[in-house]
């Protein structure tokens, strides 16, 4: 039909296009703030550090609310394409600096210092040597950014009605079929089939897209052996460096902190439920566990895809890597409630909620460990063995420090992208009341005092474990 075809068309071409703004603008403010918070000494910086992925705890629907009400009040958005890119950036900013973070301080100093020693001006030596070095995180950190943009919907939904659009990008038409389908069977005939369409076409699509831009990323030449003297050393000297890490800072807190909890100056200083503490410890006991078997099954793939492997196979799974990404949740959840009540019939409900977050939290961890071994000079490996070590100790005492930044920070991702989630929990179980779930109804409910309060409750109890997490990983 004309009129679907039409809302099909433009809902693929916006997604795309918040997707790729998103990951630009990510990475044009992510890669400067990644490198300060590396590279510049500076006091409190496991503090904001820490601060970077609390906006994370927050539920995705109750940010998209806040990042409406934030942008509503400095200015009035009526394009989806600003206003879902706004949301997107406020989302997956953390992925891209985690990711390029980790791969900063996997990189050798004393390359830069060699650069440095034969006359290279500091620009010179991070754009030469550094950050040619660090790609691969880079590109992972764009992976996640653009497929997470691509695939997230609760967030959107909100922050799309919330603004008063009507235009719909992928995700939400699929939600809003969905609903339709639901309220007036009789249009299951003509909305499932477009919805399907929608669906795969997206996920083949992105797929396709993903795996180009990666083989494209790492193999592409910078122009590297190129040297702009005058302009990089004047660049090089103050105020430019403070200017840059400035202003990088300051879009983490205009675009970023401040949007993600900005709800949360509806809150009042009422009474907390017990039930607001009881949905906490659930949803601190999933995502401590989700995040344990992501790091268990999540590293002994990442050496199979870099080590063990053949090439075209090694492709191949690193591609499927980022399947989990592309679908919503909320459709992941749902497939995955049925997937696993058929295999594990009369299982815990908290034990269903897990396994659903394992399946889209495992990409997050994954993705970094991948990419940390890519970067990892194989030279150190081989070395070890040549003085007899075997495979566990030479991925005991060699291996591990050196990817152990990658480590904490798809550890961190995970635990908080878990700690988030709210449509996989109700597609697999509704009744479990976890703190996203408990915050949405809140929202919903229009008690905004209570759920700003309750913001602000999970916001600080995250910062506290993610800050214990990080200085017991002892990352910079």
């Amino acid at each position: 039909r004309p009129e679907i075809s039409s809302q099909v068309r433009y809902a693929v071409l916006l997604s795309y296009k918040v997707a790729t703004l998103t990951t630009l603008v990510d990475l044009a403010f992510g890669l400067p703030l990644a490198w300060a918070l590396v590279k510049r000494p500076f006091p409190g910086k496991r503090v904001v550090n820490t601060l970077l992925d609390i906006p994370m705890s927050v539920p995705t629907s109750a940010r998209g609310l806040s990042v409406a009400l934030y942008w509503m009040a400095l200015a009035r958005l009526a394009d989806p394409l600003i206003g879902l890119t706004a949301l997107q950036v406020a989302i997956t900013f953390p992925y891209m600096v985690r990711s390029i973070s980790s791969a900063l301080e996997e990189v050798d100093y004393t390359y830069e210092v060699a650069a440095r020693t034969l006359g290279a001006v500091p620009l010179t030596a991070t754009r030469t040597v550094t950050i040619p070095l660090a790609r691969a995180g880079i590109v992972a950190g764009s992976v996640l950014s653009f497929a997470q943009a691509l695939s997230e919907t609760g967030g959107a939904t909100v922050l799309l009605l919330t603004l008063g659009l009507e235009q719909k990008n992928a995700s939400v038409l699929i939600g809003y079929w969905k609903s339709l389908m639901k309220q007036d069977p009789s249009l299951v005939p003509t909305l499932l089939p477009a919805a399907a369409f929608l669906s795969f076409l997206m996920m083949a699509s992105s797929l396709a897209l993903l795996y180009a831009f990666k083989e494209v990323g790492m193999r592409l030449n910078l122009p590297e052996g190129r040297v702009f003297r005058s302009l990089e050393d004047r660049l090089s000297r103050p105020p430019f460096p403070d200017v840059r890490d400035l202003a990088s800072g300051a879009f983490a807190l205009a675009a970023f902190i401040l949007p993600s909890f900005f709800v949360a100056s509806s809150a009042t200083l009422v009474g907390v439920p017990l039930d607001f503490w009881l949905s906490v410890g659930r949803s601190f006991l999933v995502a401590a566990g989700v995040t344990v078997l992501d790091l268990v099954f999540a590293i002994p793939l990442a050496i199979l895809v870099t080590r063990k492997l053949p090439h075209a196979a090694s492709r191949l799974l690193d591609s499927l890597v980022d399947v989990p990404l592309l679908v919503p949740t909320s459709a992941l959840g749902f497939s995955l409630g049925l997937f696993w009540t058929g295999l594990v019939p009369g299982a815990p409900g908290l034990l269903l909620v897990g396994l659903a977050h394992v399946s889209f939290t495992f990409s997050l961890v994954a993705r970094n460990l991948i990419a940390a071994l890519h970067s990892m000079d194989p030279g150190l490996e081989a070395a070890a063995r040549t003085l007899g070590a075997d495979g566990s100790v030479t991925f005991r005492r060699v291996v591990l420090p050196v990817i152990k930044p990658s480590v904490a920070a798809g550890a961190v991702l995970a635990f908080a992208r878990s700690l988030n989630e709210t449509g996989a929990t109700l597609a697999v179980y509704p009744e479990a009341i976890t703190a996203p779930v408990y915050i949405v109804g809140l929202v919903k409910a229009g008690r905004m005092d209570l759920a700003g309060l309750a913001t602000l409750l999970l916001g600080g109890v995250s910062f506290a474990v993610i800050y214990a997490l990080r200085k017991a990983a002892r990352v910079r």
